[in-house]
Parts: structure tokens; sequence; C-alpha cells
């Protein structure tokens, strides 16, 4: 869900899976937004949108759940930082 003038709300089934989905969303609107700036809009074509979706699972690990690899990956990064936020 966008909302104006306040960010983006996702859901998942888990902390690891809505990370993903956050993440995922917010890079799409960086790209877009990106994309408008240089002044005209680029079609891509349905055979590259085709191909792009029947392979989007490949960048899931497989017996995972969604976005955990990514989740897990970010708590080691702000582990090193801080450990302070688990207690």
């Amino acid at each position: 869900m966008l909302l104006r003038n306040h960010g983006i709300l996702v859901m998942g089934r888990s902390v690891a899976e809505t990370f993903a989905n956050h993440w995922r969303l917010q890079r799409a609107c960086e790209i877009q937004m990106a994309t408008l700036a240089m002044g005209r809009p680029i079609d891509i074509p349905e055979d590259v949108i085709a191909v792009h979706r029947r392979d989007q699972h490949l960048a899931q690990v497989p017996n995972e759940a969604p976005g955990q690899a990514a989740f897990d990956a970010m708590v080691r990064l702000v582990d090193r930082d801080d450990r302070s936020w688990r207690d």
C-alpha cells in the first residue's frame, strides 16, 4: 500500500518476508523515480517482462521462507554495530 505523504506499508507471513516485500517495493519506487527523471518513459517489451516473471522464483533460496536470507543478513549487519537492540 502506498500512503500519500507517509511512505509504504507492506505485509508478509513473517518478519523476514515483510522485510523482503518492503525492500522490493522501496527499490521499485526508487528505480521508477530515477527512470522518470530521465525525461521520457522507457517501454519494456512484454517478452522481457514475461521472462522476468517466469524466472523470478529462481532468486528464492530453496527450502527457506521468502526473504529469510536477506533478513538474516541485515540482522548480522546490525549486530556487528550494536547488539543492544536484542535486550
